[in-house]
């Protein structure tokens, strides 16, 4: 009678509340979920936004992490975040240099978006935000001091104009030129963006609408195509500075014949049967589809 007692107390002791529906041990990091976080996300639950305490009439412009505007604020960001791992590395690659100024639609495209991150700075310095005893903190300048702490000089890196500055600096702005090629390689900071992606995987792990293998399959997946666009990007980057020399380059000089989408479509090609393949195969691969053009 005492065992028993003692296992069912033992069992009630180590089963937590479920976290949207999922229940864990709180003596283990399953999944690889730390056990603080849990519970963290539990209290949360327990004590909702709808029982939080109202913003004051000074407060009220605050906005609200559970908001719905918000959350499509935010998604719309994720869904940009990633568009710019593609974007940004693929007019490094094929695009001309230089970033012709407001005459390009690419260039266009670049300002809308550090436009856009730019405006979801000045949203996370007006963000409400949970402190470490789960208490919404309204207070602006709570809020400033938190991000300026955190991820403000992470946001401010992906925004900021290096590119821009450097071409004009080097008096390069508008001109192809292999000074202005390189130059180029300041548009990695853009992909600091991606951070933002990373935290939406974090969150996903508490859904129980999709299982963990779906999501880790997703992941994966997307993983996989983000490494062969950026191979496909780094090797045709390679090969357009020794000007696609025939000895030297793996493309060869039919890569002028081709236009813009050719060269990617070719060169993304080249990238996954590279991934796929041995050395051998993966080039005699590429000449016979070179041939065949």
């Amino acid at each position: 009678m005492t065992s028993a007692t003692t296992d069912s107390h033992h069992n009630s002791f180590h089963t937590s509340p479920s976290v949207s529906g999922r229940v864990y041990d709180l003596g283990s990091s399953e999944a690889g979920i730390p056990s603080s976080a849990i519970v963290h996300s539990i209290k949360r639950e327990n004590t909702s936004h709808h029982f939080a305490r109202s913003p004051k009439s000074t407060e009220r412009a605050v906005i609200l992490p559970w908001s719905g505007e918000y959350r499509v604020w935010w998604a719309f960001l994720v869904v940009l975040a990633s568009f710019t791992a593609f974007f940004e590395t693929y007019n490094i690659a094929f695009s001309p240099s230089g970033l012709a100024p407001y005459n390009d639609a690419s260039s266009i495209i670049d300002y809308v978006l550090t436009a856009i991150f730019s405006l979801d700075i000045l949203a996370h310095l007006n963000l409400a935000f949970y402190d470490e005893n789960d208490e919404v903190v309204y207070n602006r300048k709570a809020i400033a001091g938190r991000y300026f702490n955190k991820m403000f000089w992470v946001d401010l890196l992906g925004v900021f104009p290096f590119y821009e500055v450097t071409l004009a600096l080097t008096g390069q702005f508008g001109k192809d030129s292999r000074a202005s090629q390189y130059l180029s390689l300041f548009r990695l900071f853009r992909l600091l963006r991606l951070h933002r992606v990373n935290h939406l995987f974090g969150m996903l792990q508490y859904n129980t609408s999709i299982s963990l293998i779906t999501l880790t399959l997703i992941r994966n997946f997307g993983a996989a195509l983000v490494w062969a666009h950026v191979a496909a990007c780094i090797f045709y980057f390679i090969a357009r500075q020794y000007e696609f020399d025939v000895d030297n380059t793996w493309l060869g000089e039919k890569a002028l014949e081709l236009n813009e989408l050719e060269s990617y479509v070719t060169t993304l090609y080249w990238s996954i049967v590279t991934f796929t393949t041995v050395g051998v195969s993966s080039s005699l691969n590429i000449h016979l589809f070179m041939d065949s053009q």
